[in-house]
């Protein structure tokens, strides 16, 4: 049954990591991934605690973007 098979994929599978479906910074995708955490003690624990990874994420994914404009002279 499908509708089955889509319990236990909701359950027990672990979501493609989101580079395999776009370009995604490594930062942003780790903040992705926890947030989908079966566990609910492995997502983050508090919104604020949220605001600050996607902040520290966008931070990063900007300095390096930053610095590849640099190093091609751009």
């Amino acid at each position: 049954h499908e509708t089955d098979q889509m319990a236990v994929l909701h359950l027990y599978a672990r979501p493609p990591r989101p580079s395999a479906l776009a370009p995604v910074p490594q930062k942003l995708a780790e903040v992705v991934l926890r947030c989908l955490e079966k566990s609910p003690e492995k997502r983050f624990q508090s919104v604020e605690e949220l605001q600050a990874a996607l902040s520290d994420a966008v931070s990063q994914a900007r300095a390096s973007e930053h610095s590849e404009h640099l190093a091609i002279g751009v």
